[in-house]
């Protein structure tokens, strides 16, 4: 199963594969040029997921108007999870649910401040940290639009 992205961007062929160039070198990725495509190795991050897609980037004369068309068809997957944030996620779950249910169970009261502590810290370590950066977001800055 392969996906395929596309994206319609109003530059030539050649200013086109410039611009994924400095795309690719300013996203971190590898971009190897051949004729008018390459090879792009896109580290890309959903969440706790982080992810190297690699496959074939095409640039494409679009004959019905002017400018080019993207087209990155992922070959190869390569995801791992960060299982340290993960860890720190689910001790802040705990720390939240004891938080929560200390009223019902009064015996809980004692440990309600460590779980406020716990359900904070992973907030504040992990979630308001987490990014999404896609294809969808390489290709808007190739395209030199703004990220939404």
């Amino acid at each position: 199963m392969s996906l395929e992205y596309e994206r319609q961007i109003d530059q030539s062929l050649d200013d086109a594969l410039a611009s994924v160039s400095d795309a690719a070198e300013s996203w971190g990725a590898i971009w190897e040029p051949e004729g008018s495509g390459g090879i792009l190795r896109l580290p890309v991050s959903q969440g706790l997921r982080q992810s190297l897609l690699e496959g074939l980037l095409l640039v494409e004369r679009d004959p019905s108007r002017p400018g080019s068309t993207l087209r990155f068809r992922v070959e190869r997957t390569q995801t791992k999870i960060n299982w340290t944030a993960s860890l720190v996620l689910l001790l802040g779950a705990v720390g939240g649910v004891v938080a929560t249910l200390w009223p019902f169970f009064p015996n809980l009261l004692r440990l309600a401040p460590a779980g406020i502590v716990l359900a904070i810290a992973a907030w504040l370590l992990v979630a308001s940290r987490l990014r999404t950066a896609d294809v969808d977001d390489f290709l808007r800055l190739v395209a030199g639009d703004r990220p939404d």
